[in-house]
């Protein structure tokens, strides 16, 4: 299936990390990615999963607020993939940690609110539902956004690792 990213607003920079998690995941693992916006990264990861032969589950979280035009452009943009992921959408990502089990997410991808706040608070939420061996990872690693940079050093410490091409930070847990 040829990829739809390119023609979805948002910040897209990391196709080639979510080809390699594709590449190493084995079929029924679960990944997650909180801050869908309007697509452009979830749909990446979809088409690769679909393009890889094997099955995942891929959950999109978002909080979609009201008057943005989030859901509704998010809907139309990933209609063409409708079935191969499911989205959970309203309220704070790290409060849908909870429904999730613990020790079931093989991937997870932190794109949301950059806020230490937020970024703290879903690394906490999100880390018992980690399995081991899994990789949690994000994007905006850097100056730009000090909050992010702030949570995920204190939380990961040097086991941070950082592809500048496409500023993702990942740790293997």
């Amino acid at each position: 299936m040829k990829h739809i990213y390119q023609s979805i607003e948002g910040w897209f920079s990391f196709p080639n990390h979510y080809a390699n998690a594709i590449k190493r995941l084995p079929s029924g693992s679960r990944l997650v990615e909180i801050g869908t916006y309007k697509g452009a990264s979830l749909s990446c990861l979809v088409v690769e999963a679909i393009n890889s032969g094997k099955t995942f589950d891929i959950v999109g979280i978002d909080a979609c607020p009201e008057g943005w035009g989030v859901k509704e452009g998010f809907d139309k943009n990933m209609k063409p993939l409708e079935g191969n992921f499911r989205t959970m959408f309203g309220g704070d990502s790290f409060d849908r940690a909870k429904e999730f089990e613990d020790e079931s997410l093989d991937f997870l991808f932190i794109d949301a609110n950059h806020t230490y706040e937020f970024v703290k608070k879903d690394i906490a939420s999100f880390l018992p539902k980690m399995k081991k061996g899994s990789i949690i990872s994000g994007h905006d690693y850097n100056e730009c956004h000090l909050g992010v940079l702030q949570a995920v050093d204190e939380a990961f410490g040097d086991r941070v690792m950082y592809d500048k091409t496409e500023d993702v930070w990942s740790v293997q847990l």
